[in-house]
């Protein structure tokens, strides 16, 4: 038994070690399969210096609505998100006690003018006494004691002739006030934009003392960014200085905009300085709030770039490596990096000008790796 046994064993040992070396060749094969990679050539191009900063959306305008009247609302013509127009109505309050002030007023200033009209047809008839009286004690018709009494009635006619003026004068004020109120139950938009709160509903009480804000309405057409810049960077910023300003809410779309305003001010906490940059807004797309990435540009200057899909980086360093391909195969290049943006790297050390760089397919290569050129992309 012993020998049927083994006389069975050393073939299948045999046929074992055979699949074996059978796979270990199929596997090096697989290895020595080239790699499909892209590649670009290695150029030096102009490119701006950048400083990089975040910052914040502010709009071009904001207005909290408040009331100037106290009322009740009976009508609200907006909604949070509503497109408004300069003049347009918003919000209506009752009109109907206002209504009743204006005519009022109105009665108020027609007695005063019925007065005033009455104490000037009164000193009239005072004047033509008084100069008769004036005739007569010249001549010394009459006594001092009646001339005085007639002087006396005259200024007291010319007085009340001013007092009703200024009566006049107030009612007509008061009138002018009167309608102005009533003006004011309607709220309408202040500019174009657009509400972004509603704070009331009809029915509500508004009030003047503490003002209540019935809604805030924003001009958001063109909009700021705010950002803060380190304070060395402060000679190289001015109004002018153009910027490149990404958000991510809007899938990393890109404005090209310039710096309106440096505020002259430091933060002496943080070190800081902030800068102010005007963005068209005509589709209304940038909100206010909202988080962007600014970049300023202060310079240009030339160099050597290659694109950011061919660096790759050393794990828990800061050193980044690329692929140069040497014939049909790639080896390894440390890189000395500069200046970074979105789409490329500076390269200060480690590349020249016409090396050729992996820039897709470059995640499981090594030096040595042999490769296929699928495509040459454009120079970065």
């Amino acid at each position: 038994m012993k020998k049927i046994a083994l006389c069975l064993l050393i073939p299948a040992l045999f046929l074992t070690w055979g699949c074996r070396n059978k796979k270990k060749e199929t596997g090096k094969k697989q290895a020595e399969k080239p790699v499909p990679v892209k590649v670009t050539t290695i150029r030096t191009r102009s490119f701006w210096v950048t400083i990089s900063s975040v910052g914040t959306v502010k709009p071009n305008q904001v207005v909290f609505i408040k009331p100037k009247i106290p009322g009740k609302i009976i009508r609200v013509l907006v909604d949070e998100g509503s497109r408004i127009h300069k003049g347009e109505l918003l919000v209506e309050l009752n009109p109907k006690d206002y209504k009743l002030a204006v005519a009022n007023a109105r009665d108020a200033l027609r007695a005063a003018e019925l007065s005033h009209k009455e104490a000037s047809v009164t000193l009239q008839d005072v004047l033509k006494d008084w100069r008769r009286y004036k005739r007569l004690y010249e001549k010394k018709v009459i006594s001092k004691q009646k001339w005085d009494h007639m002087d006396t009635a005259k200024r007291k006619a010319e007085i009340f002739q001013e007092l009703t003026r200024a009566r006049v004068s107030r009612a007509k004020v008061a009138l002018e006030i009167a309608k102005t109120n009533l003006q004011n139950t309607r709220i309408l938009a202040p500019f174009d934009g657009i509400v972004t709160r509603r704070l009331v509903d009809p029915g509500d009480r508004v009030y003047t003392m503490p003002p209540t804000v019935m809604m805030v309405v924003m001009d958001i057409s063109r909009v700021k960014v705010i950002s803060d810049i380190p304070e060395r960077e402060m000679s190289r910023i001015h109004p002018g200085t153009p910027t490149r300003i990404r958000f991510d809410a809007l899938s990393g779309k890109v404005f090209q905009g310039k710096v309106t305003r440096v505020y002259p001010r430091v933060d002496p906490v943080t070190r800081n300085f902030t800068i102010e940059t005007d963005l068209a807004n005509p589709d209304l797309a940038i909100k206010a709030g909202m988080f962007a990435h600014v970049r300023v540009r202060v310079r240009k200057i030339r160099g050597l770039v290659v694109p950011r899909s061919a660096l790759l980086k050393i794990p828990g360093t800061g050193v980044y490596y690329a692929f140069r391909v040497t014939g049909n195969t790639v080896e390894k290049v440390n890189l000395k990096t500069g200046i970074m943006e979105d789409t490329f790297v500076q390269v200060l050390k480690g590349l020249k000008e016409g090396d050729h760089v992996v820039t897709v397919g470059n995640a499981s290569l090594r030096t040595g790796t042999k490769i296929t050129i699928i495509r040459q992309e454009n120079p970065a």
